[in-house]
């Protein structure tokens, strides 16, 4: 007898959303109030990626809820950091984080602070050398590519943020697609 996938079914979960991925996104969040507003363009990302995580990670209804609420809600990013415990996450985190700084073009004092301790807790226990090589790694096959997003985002003051697009592809490294 053979079986046949019911359309509109959703694919399973690749994975389950483990703690120390949720609190990396709980800390992007963190990181993206720093300036004291979630910019619309940062808010709709944000919650796209919420979304995906839902989508491909198996995301609880609790996590969900938590992810938005904190949207809505600035958290300690002190607090949080502790708890991104694998050095896989820790290393995203810092990159991420920077993207949410640099997104609107402005980086406050904030910001800067924020990104300050995010690197003094964090660097020690990653492969930095490794992910600064994946970094590079990916900005050169992609070079024309932004280039060519930044060309667009300078001739269209509304255009989307390359920042945001390198982001992106870092993301379905790690299987998160929107």
């Amino acid at each position: 007898m053979e079986t046949t996938a019911r359309p509109n079914t959703p694919p399973p979960p690749v994975k389950a959303l483990n703690d120390s991925l949720f609190n990396m996104w709980r800390c992007v969040i963190c990181i993206a109030h720093a300036d004291g507003i979630v910019q619309p363009e940062e808010r709709s990302y944000l919650e796209k990626t919420i979304a995906a995580l839902a989508r491909t990670h198996g995301m609880s209804p609790t996590q969900k809820v938590t992810l938005m609420g904190d949207l809505e809600t600035p958290q300690n990013l002190a607090d949080l950091l502790p708890k991104v415990t694998e050095s896989q996450y820790r290393g995203l985190l810092i990159h991420f984080g920077n993207i949410m700084a640099h997104a609107d073009g402005i980086v406050t004092e904030d910001e800067e602070r924020l990104l300050d301790m995010l690197h003094a807790q964090q660097m020690s226990d990653i492969e930095a050398e490794k992910l600064r090589a994946d970094i590079q790694r990916d900005m050169e096959e992609h070079r024309a590519e932004l280039k060519e997003e930044t060309q667009q985002v300078h001739d269209k003051a509304s255009g989307g943020s390359p920042l945001l697009k390198t982001l992106d592809r870092l993301l379905a490294k790690i299987g998160v697609t929107q």
